[in-house]
């Protein structure tokens, strides 16, 4: 895997294509992250972590000062409650429904199941993304003591985490301009916060 640091896009002519270099990138249902910053994930997610060293460059080809890795988190918790998690299935006003009703179902073929497969082998199951989510509830029992962050078994590309644990993220990001931060969303209100979090950054 190579990975190129990015440029930045912005309206201030002093920043606009200013390099992009951290020590933390988030993409779906990976990070980017150097060696400190790997250790920290691969630990908190109590060792269930896979990482890779990734061929990390600036845009003129040179190679990045310190090792960076590829970690996908693999603890995978079967704990969202799918009757009591709420998604909104309208754009434009309110059409609350439970997960339940509107899980994502696909039976797949044998090549396909053996990499997507999370139900019987044979089907991929996902609940609906946290842009429609109005509010998420956990089965926290099924939570273990120990679980910083993990993967919602049904929830690909997410993951859920301990306020420690974005703390302790936190503390460890480093970039340019005022500096890189990470952020979680608000499980009673993941589109709300979100929707909060943009207008605080602006």
């Amino acid at each position: 895997m190579k990975f190129t640091f990015r440029r930045m896009s912005h309206p201030l002519p002093g920043l606009d294509g200013q390099e992009i270099v951290q020590n933390f990138y988030h993409y779906s249902d990976f990070f980017i992250a150097s060696e400190p910053v790997k250790d920290f994930l691969v630990n908190s997610a109590a060792g269930e972590a896979e990482a890779v060293q990734v061929d990390v460059r600036h845009d003129n080809g040179r190679v990045a000062k310190e090792a960076y890795f590829a970690v996908k988190i693999l603890r995978a918790i079967d704990c969202v409650d799918l009757k009591k998690s709420i998604v909104n299935r309208s754009y434009i006003g309110e059409d609350l429904a439970p997960f339940e009703e509107n899980l994502t179902s696909l039976s797949l073929t044998p090549e396909l199941a053996k990499e997507f497969a999370n139900v019987d082998g044979t089907k991929y199951v996902s609940c609906p993304h946290w842009s429609r989510a109005k509010s998420i509830t956990l089965i926290e029992s099924q939570i273990p003591a120990d679980a910083a962050v993990f993967q919602p078994t049904f929830w690909p590309g997410h993951l859920i985490a301990t306020s420690d644990f974005e703390a302790g993220l936190a503390s460890r990001c480093s970039g340019v301009s005022s500096g890189y931060c990470s952020w979680m969303l608000d499980l009673s209100d993941p589109s709300g916060c979100h929707r909060k979090l943009m207008h605080d950054l602006r």
